[in-house]
């Protein structure tokens, strides 16, 4: 994703990622812009690693559609990212389709405001198939997504795409999906995306988590540090995103954590204590604290649970971990 001019140019990747988390993406868009820090990259070298193995698999499946078609493969390269080199892939691609080429490898694809490159085009007969690889076992929504952009893309600057897409899966096998009924999703997704990015640049200003139209997910790492760093109702164990909602319409923004306990159902504190997780335990949501941290009962030592964090202003009583009342422990 970059900015030239006025527009901004975003790839499938991004689309992608904006149907992850609306906020990563925005905070992604902030570092690039300089608007804010780096986003984290503590599982950087997972990432690199799994990118090594979905190129691999990527080259497996080049090398047997060269065995198949020969030197009648079209290899585009990868442009620079410009206006000017995303063109001209783009019209490398089109020209290689127009001279009948059985497989196109990086097809590239630009129209001013998207740009992207489908690992395969497949020509079955007068018609090509978008095909696209993954490293996982399953096809995830966010494949779908990209499968879809390609599609419409190519069928928009005229090229006849077949009526299914096709992903090879990091088991080798094959699964076929009707792009008509993946493009309507996918053109929702876009302009939703779009507008969001537009808005957020022309207001010039960083992303904030609690901004209402951001669309956080709650689930990514960025939205895990924002979760602890705002103390929020999520971290309160059995709160689901619903309940926060609820609360935070009635006014409940930010309200401490001794208060949002009062306002967790009966249930969840049962299902909380059930698991050995207190209501109010710190970290990630539903995460255990440690043992240094624990505070119970005799019983404890027979269950591994988890307690409310003491308080640095007065002593907490003792709960039991079979009744859940305070102070009535056998011992």
């Amino acid at each position: 994703m970059f900015v030239a001019g006025d527009n901004i140019i975003y790839s499938a990747s991004d689309l992608a990622a904006a149907a992850r988390c609306g906020y990563a993406l925005l905070r992604d868009f902030d570092a690039k812009l300089g608007w804010g820090p780096a986003v984290s990259t503590a599982d950087g070298e997972l990432l690199a690693r799994t990118a090594v193995l979905g190129a691999e698999h990527e080259r497996r499946r080049l090398a047997q559609l060269r065995e198949e078609f020969g030197g009648a493969v079209t290899v585009i390269g990868r442009p620079a990212y410009t206006v000017a080199g995303l063109t001209a892939a783009a019209e490398a691609t089109r020209r290689a389709i127009a001279d009948g080429a059985p497989v196109v490898y990086q097809a590239a694809m630009f129209d001013g405001r998207f740009v992207g490159f489908a690992d395969f085009l497949v020509r079955d007969g007068e018609r090509y198939r978008v095909t696209d690889t993954k490293l996982a076992r399953s096809a995830r929504v966010t494949a779908l997504l990209q499968l879809a952009v390609y599609a419409d893309t190519l069928a928009r600057s005229g090229v006849p795409v077949a009526p299914e897409a096709e992903l090879l899966l990091g088991d080798g096998a094959v699964a076929r999906y009707r792009v008509d009924e993946l493009i309507p999703v996918y053109r929702l997704q876009r302009a939703i995306s779009q507008q969001r990015l537009d808005e957020h640049y022309a207001a010039g200003t960083a992303v904030r988590w609690e901004d209402e139209p951001v669309r956080a997910s709650f689930r990514c790492r960025e939205c895990a540090e924002q979760l602890q760093a705002a103390d929020d109702l999520l971290l309160v164990a059995g709160m689901r995103v619903s309940q926060r909602a609820k609360l935070l319409d009635d006014h409940a923004s930010r309200c401490p954590r001794r208060w949002a306990r009062a306002t967790v159902p009966a249930a969840a504190g049962r299902r909380s204590r059930r698991h050995g997780i207190s209501p109010t335990a710190t970290g990630y949501p539903g995460q255990p604290r440690s043992a240094d941290d624990r505070r119970g009962c005799a019983h404890s030592a027979r269950k591994t649970l988890v307690w409310r964090t003491p308080s640095p202003w007065r002593r907490q009583p003792r709960i039991c971990c079979r009744s859940g009342i305070r102070s009535s422990c056998p011992r």
